[in-house]
């Protein structure tokens, strides 16, 4: 075996461009394309989630030890999408809901995550013919529907978050947010995350620093229970921020290295930026290649990050005629022609492959699969498929516990080609393999800090846009080590109290963690809503790590500060906790 693989290597290097050697030569390593239960219903439009739903090593849990799982939906006709499971190693079949009372949306995509603190996730996406979420137990048993949702929903899917920080997460489906059981918390009355006539698609942030985390939707912002933080969906409305702007999808990250995110949104052929307040930091800038007036191709959900490795994150976008790269000043960095008359919305991800420090994007169209350098959109790698092209995107992950990443794609007949199925890509061996990465991916929304390896939801997020800053992208993970819990574990485990606040000549402000903890603190900086830092505290002096300081509302240089909005930052071990404390004069 040895000797073949090195007599086809041989073979390979005489064929392929030298520059694209190492990092773009995916081998299909299996393929699921119909089952005999259902076996017409063989089409997949979805976004494939990566998790672990069986005990494989028998040690009584379901997490990062086992081996991963697929999940997804197939179709065949007009009478729904069923839910289907495979085992990452090889493609064969886990379970298969046949039942037809629990048929889900076709091209609706899921989420999945522990939502009961049973030590095993659960599986959530669109019941069909209806405005209610459905849940599955990981063996692909019924659990519950939910109560129903307002946003009409094409090709949209849920989100799973800890939104208040109680430790039990909810579900968010567009502007709506059910508990553990799927009975409805609360509703929004403004944006919902649909662009044109798909989606919803929302996701979630700790937008504003003070804690909890807001559901973003769209041209909408609101707090964890339910009430605005920011609109521009109605200037009429309560907390309108100018401009009106239509709903759209989004994304998160940090384009100007203050203490708040930023929010990417693409709505109706226009990209924007927008600060943590609503904002417009940039745009309008229109999408080459989406319409302004045709709902159908308004420009996909955006994918952020460091395309070209200057430390500053651009945005990817899907149009019906073109995959562009945007610079966080609006230019493009470059585009490719692709082919979307299907839809226009279909999602992305970027990848280093091979850990060189130049990523991959990944992307399908409706005709090829594509393999791009992200730096100059140089094409690498392209291989003939057909998908109807809902909103899904190519997913990386370890899906066989290898120590390499693996490439899902999706497949349903279209344009004269009859490809139909879920096909699973790598390169496990040769000269430069493709590298590791988390073995998980569990929602179209996904942003890494967003869920545990064990799939278990954090009860503090931590802000992804502080450690990846990047959007549907994964994380190369070279030793197998799931650094993404152990920062999640680190937030849990400080809590940062201000006493009194508001407060008008000084407070109290109290660390609770270990001692150890502190110890690694270093300094704890407070920075004024423009991002500007202010004031600096050493937490670790002559020995010691302090539990509390007094701060009397005075800069470095000892003057005073005015009345506003500030931000105290820690960073225990390379994690972040923000709390927000407000002086008034």
């Amino acid at each position: 075996m040895r000797l073949i693989r090195a007599m086809f290597l041989a073979f390979c290097v005489l064929l392929l461009p030298v520059a694209s050697f190492g990092q773009i030569f995916p081998v299909l390593e299996w393929s699921w394309t119909g089952s005999s239960e259902l076996p017409n219903y063989d089409e997949v439009d979805v976004t494939p989630l990566v998790l672990s739903l069986t005990d494989d090593n028998s040690d009584g849990r379901y997490d990062y030890e086992d081996y991963p799982d697929v999940v997804f939906t197939s179709y065949g006709g007009w009478f729904g999408a069923a839910l289907r499971a495979v085992d990452g190693r090889d493609g064969s079949s886990i379970f298969d809901v046949t039942n037809s009372d629990y048929r889900l949306e076709s091209g609706s995509n899921l989420a999945a995550g522990d939502i009961d603190a049973d030590g095993k996730v659960e599986i959530i996406g669109h019941k069909r013919s209806s405005s209610r979420l459905i849940a599955f137990e990981n063996d692909g048993s019924y659990k519950w529907d939910s109560d129903n949702f307002a946003v009409d929903c094409e090709w949209g899917g849920p989100a799973i978050a800890d939104m208040d920080q109680d430790g039990i997460p909810e579900i968010v489906m567009g502007r709506t947010v059910f508990d553990q059981n799927g009975s409805l918390r609360w509703e929004g009355d403004y944006g919902g995350g649909k662009n044109g006539r798909w989606g919803p698609l929302s996701c979630l942030a700790n937008v504003d620093m003070s804690g909890g985390l807001e559901l973003i939707a769209g041209n909408s912002v609101y707090h964890s229970d339910g009430s605005i933080y920011w609109q521009k969906a109605s200037s009429s409305g309560p907390n309108f921020v100018g401009p009106e702007l239509e709903d759209g999808f989004a994304g998160v990250a940090d384009f100007d290295a203050d203490p708040y995110p930023e929010i990417v949104l693409v709505t109706r052929g226009d990209l924007f930026i927008l600060e943590h307040d609503g904002t417009v930091k940039l745009g309008p800038v229109t999408i080459p290649g989406a319409s302004h007036t045709n709902p159908t191709y308004p420009g996909g959900p955006p994918t952020i990050y460091d395309y070209d490795s200057d430390g500053q994150p651009e945005i990817g976008v899907a149009s019906r005629e073109h995959y562009v790269v945007f610079e966080s000043n609006g230019t493009i960095r470059w585009s490719y022609p692709i082919n979307e008359s299907s839809s226009g919305v279909s999602g992305s991800t970027v990848f280093d492959l091979s850990s060189d420090g130049f990523p991959e994007v990944i992307h399908c169209d409706q005709d090829m699969i594509r393999i791009f350098d992200a730096s100059t959109g140089g094409l690498f790698w392209e291989k003939e498929h057909s998908t109807h092209t809902a909103m899904e995107f190519p997913v990386i992950a370890d899906i066989d516990k290898d120590g390499h990443a693996e490439l899902l794609t999706v497949s349903s007949p279209y344009g004269g080609k009859n490809y139909n199925g879920l096909f699973a890509f790598g390169l496990d061996w040769g000269i430069n393999p493709w590298m590791d990465a988390r073995r998980i991916w569990n929602q179209h929304t996904y942003h890494i800090t967003n869920v545990n390896s064990d799939g278990s939801i954090p009860r503090v997020e931590s802000p992804n846009w502080t450690t990846y800053n990047n959007f549907r992208c994964q994380v190369n993970n070279p030793l197998g080590i799931n650094e993404t819990e152990k920062l999640a574990k680190r937030v849990e485990s400080l809590t940062v109290t201000v006493m009194p606040n508001p407060f008008s000549t000084r407070t109290t402000v109290v660390l609770e963690s270990g001692s150890e903890q502190r110890s690694q603190l270093g300094e704890l900086k407070i920075y004024d809503c423009t991002g500007r830092k202010v004031r600096s505290f050493d937490l670790y002096s002559d020995g010691v790590a302090l539990r509390s300081f007094v701060w009397d509302g005075t800069d470095d240089d000892g003057r005073l500060l005015p009345t506003g909005v500030y931000i105290i930052s820690a960073h225990p071990q390379g994690a972040r906790v923000d709390t927000k404390v407000i002086i008034v004069r």
